[in-house]
């Protein structure tokens, strides 16, 4: 692994604030209090990358993926997602609410840790979590419309005031909330979970 503090390594990988990458791939790297801003990637590729202590800020990423990377609790203020997937990467603790306020962030997450993270009041509507582990999330009043959660981990995490309709928490576990706090029409549960969450009414199922 190479690593580069701060000004070193915007000298000598030439990622600097105020500038365009398309089509760039960064490897090997890792990345240490260094702050980039106003900098736009488009289909980038982040493999074996991590980035430590680090602020990104008025920042875009387009159509970018991150692969067996950390970037675990990077601020990325002001910044936009489009299109983005991550392959077993760590992207715990990270505040996704700093993120430019009223524009979606489209995320395709496989394999991937988000424990603790932050998406309160988020706009993740399509996104897609694979085999995730999202334990301890907050994403009160975050717009999940549509989003799938695949075999994820939900333990602890919070839903409420969120718009989940046509959301899929199917083969998703330990998750538990009310759904009279959220919009779920045409939400996919799976048993046992979702029976779990129909007791509040007093609702029965089996024996």
């Amino acid at each position: 692994m190479l690593l580069l503090k701060g000004n070193l390594f915007t000298k000598l990988m030439g990622i600097q604030s105020f500038k365009e990458y398309d089509n760039e791939e960064f490897k090997n790297l890792v990345v240490i209090k260094t702050v980039i801003e106003e900098a736009e990637f488009y289909k980038c590729k982040f493999i074996n990358v991590k980035f430590e202590k680090c602020k990104l800020i008025s920042c875009f990423f387009e159509e970018c993926e991150f692969i067996d990377s950390d970037i675990s609790l990077t601020q990325f203020t002001d910044s936009r997602f489009s299109k983005c997937r991550f392959q077993s990467t760590k992207l715990m603790g990270i505040d996704w609410s700093l993120t430019r306020k009223g524009f979606p962030i489209d995320l395709v997450c496989k394999e991937c840790d988000l424990s603790y993270s932050i998406f309160i009041g988020v706009v993740l509507s399509d996104s897609r979590f694979e085999e995730c582990k999202l334990t301890d999330c907050d994403f009160s009043n975050a717009i999940l419309k549509s989003t799938v959660f695949k075999e994820c981990d939900l333990l602890k995490s919070i839903f409420t005031g969120c718009d989940m309709r046509e959301a899929d928490l199917r083969n998703s576990t330990g998750y538990y909330f009310d759904l009279s706090k959220n919009r779920v029409k045409g939400l996919k549960l799976s048993i046992p979970e979702g029976t779990e969450l129909l007791k509040v009414f007093g609702v029965k199922i089996g024996d």
